[in-house]
């Protein structure tokens, strides 16, 4: 049986230039549609699911293998789940103060928060009131009190905890990166191509060739630099769970991408 594959696409990873990239190379070498996109006429032949849309039922279906309902939910979406197919995965981790900025930034360039805060009549987004710092480290319920809006901190800084981990939390999201084909690196772009192309048995060359950067930001940004980013973490226990994952990602892909190619039997890189 032809294997499946399933991208669970988190928030500000570079998640969005992996999904196209992989719906092309993997159209091009395997013959695998994707079968979340918004077409309603889909190939029931699809093989991969690699959207936003699907990603929270990719993560509960490989942490409950066992469950019915669980596994029903996921085949709805992606019709190629189903028992005794082999299901290749993959995930993408960032810097998690470098996510957070970038989420910061796009609260404020984007526009969506503002319509969502005055839906709710409030008095607008913490992103646009408070310096990035500020913003960060507030306590929700001053925000509250301020009626300003800002997404609660767990699914906000500690994503990858909070998808991967679900209510067991840390050390169930650690589980699951162990257990997922390829775990990737936003700021490593190419070793992850690397990891991905050994992972997913995709040719190299196909994944460089539909490499394309998406969602790139336009306007300047400061940056921020390594002590100041290890002080947020410090003090922000979201951010200093976040980044221990983000850590074991690194020393996994430093592994993979020192493996000699061809050698992955004996190379164990969990």
């Amino acid at each position: 049986m032809l294997p499946g594959y399933a991208f669970v696409k988190t928030h500000k990873v570079g998640g969005t230039t992996v999904q196209m990239l992989l719906q092309r190379a993997l159209s091009e070498t395997k013959n695998a549609t994707q079968c979340d996109t918004r077409n309603p006429n889909r190939e029931r032949t699809c093989r991969s699911c690699l959207a936003h849309t699907t990603y929270v039922h990719i993560a509960r279906a490989i942490r409950d293998p066992a469950s019915h309902l669980v596994q029903s939910a996921v085949r709805s979406i992606c019709p190629f789940w189903v028992p005794g197919r082999p299901v290749l995965s993959m995930v993408m981790l960032r810097e998690p103060v470098d996510r957070a900025y970038s989420h910061y930034h796009y609260e404020r360039d984007n526009g969506w928060c503002r319509s969502r805060a005055d839906g709710l009549g409030l008095n607008g987004c913490a992103s646009d009131h408070l310096p990035f710092a500020d913003w960060l480290m507030a306590p929700s319920t001053l925000l509250r009190q301020r009626k300003l809006l800002r997404t609660d901190p767990l699914p906000l800084l500690a994503e990858t905890v909070h998808v991967l981990g679900g209510a067991a939390g840390w050390h169930e999201a650690l589980r699951m990166l162990k257990v997922i084909t390829v775990v990737g690196v936003t700021d490593r772009f190419n070793d992850t191509l690397t990891a991905l192309a050994r992972g997913w048995d995709i040719p190299l060359d196909a994944l460089k060739k539909h490499y394309v950067p998406r969602n790139v930001h336009t306007k300047p940004r400061d940056e921020l630099n390594h002590s100041y980013k290890a002080h947020l973490e410090a003090h922000n226990r979201f951010l200093h769970l976040e980044n221990r994952l983000y850590r074991y990602a690194v020393r996994r892909l430093d592994c993979v991408v020192s493996c000699p190619e061809g050698s992955t039997s004996t190379c164990w890189c969990v």
